[in-house]
């Protein structure tokens, strides 16, 4: 490749979606058995079936949560163009706003 590539407009971030989202449910995972393991908790005096029945419940439970918010706050994806007229929108609005004042 000599040259560099033409910018095309995309309609949001792709398959980054699906990397992020695979991070992001790792991390809700992970955060239980890290409290459980590394941290001092009062978990510790339980017996390990109980501390297991725990961290499952705590990792099912950020899981539930994730995806009723993913659910109730899905937003659909803009388009480049679109965010950047309604922000040139928003900025007139704004101007003539605070040119008033």
């Amino acid at each position: 490749i000599t040259c560099r590539p033409f910018p095309l407009a995309s309609t949001g971030i792709g398959e980054w979606i699906t990397i992020l989202d695979v991070i992001n449910y790792s991390g809700v995972c992970m955060a239980p058995i890290l409290l459980m393991c590394v941290l001092s908790t009062p978990l510790e005096v339980l017996q390990s079936p109980i501390q297991l029945t725990w961290v499952v419940g705590i990792i099912l439970s950020l899981f539930a949560i994730k995806v009723f918010l993913s659910v109730a706050l899905h937003e659909r994806p803009i388009a480049i163009v679109d965010a950047i007229d309604q922000n040139h929108d928003f900025q007139d609005a704004y101007g003539v706003m605070r040119n008033r004042d």
